[in-house]
């Protein structure tokens, strides 16, 4: 750039990705010379993520999304799509400079297999790396059969699996999945409906939608494994 003899401050207008800004520079231009500056920027902490399965052996293929810490919200996204293949190497590491502050990371992909972690809450420290380690947990399947009481399968349903509250109400909406629509590109209208890469865990089945001239089977508890597949049988009546 040019600019008239005389002495200026020197501001960084722009921050590189992951680095803290540099200070200003006093400078003096003088007339006929070409001045040459060299301005440094420090990094932020790293925040490094080890996925690894239940022996801790690495796991590839992760992402995440970062948000500030909002308390009970997540607050403003600051970081999407940190891969694990984002460095170039998919060994199951993934990293990314952080400026110091609270935050919230949630898995978008999980590893080939096994279920997406929860979101987990993070400080990054001034001048420290941040180095977790994410257990991650087999995924299930679970299969929900239609029938009416002569056992007929009945198509077209549509199912909800939500957590469930230590009252035995609905939690949390964990999958959605309708006949024929299963997440599944082989899937046909046959009567099941397959929810896949679930957390193990006990959850309440909830059929949002039946078969015309039946009605809505009962909530009813389910158990899903980890690693397997798990078929269920929902019974509709007329009404």
């Amino acid at each position: 750039m040019e600019a008239p003899p005389g002495k200026y401050w020197l501001l960084q207008a722009t921050t590189p990705s992951g680095y803290k800004p540099a200070s200003n520079l006093k400078v003096t231009i003088v007339a006929l010379e070409t001045l040459k500056v060299t301005v440094k920027n420090d990094p932020y902490p790293r925040f490094v993520v080890n996925s690894v399965d239940g022996a801790n052996k690495p796991l590839s293929g992760a992402c995440f999304d970062i948000y500030i810490d909002g308390g009970d919200t997540l607050g403003k996204k600051v970081t999407s799509f940190l891969c694990d293949h984002s460095d170039k190497a998919n060994d199951g590491t993934t990293s990314r400079q952080l400026e110091p502050g609270r935050y919230v990371a949630r898995e978008t992909t999980a590893p080939s297999s096994y279920a997406k972690a929860p979101d987990f809450k993070f400080t990054i420290v001034a001048n420290t790396d941040l180095v977790l380690t994410l257990q991650h947990q087999l995924a299930g399947t679970l299969v929900v059969n239609t029938q009416n009481r002569a056992a007929l399968v009945l198509t077209g349903a549509c199912y909800e699996l939500w957590t469930k509250l230590s009252n035995g109400k609905k939690g949390v909406l964990v999958a959605k999945a309708c006949d024929m629509e299963s997440t599944d590109s082989s899937s046909k209208l046959d009567g099941s409906t397959k929810l896949r890469v679930l957390p193990a865990g006990q959850y309440l089945l909830v059929q949002s939608f039946a078969m015309g001239g039946y009605t809505r089977g009962a909530d009813s508890t389910v158990t899903v494994l980890g690693g397997s597949t798990t078929t269920v049988v929902v019974i509709n009546d007329k009404p």
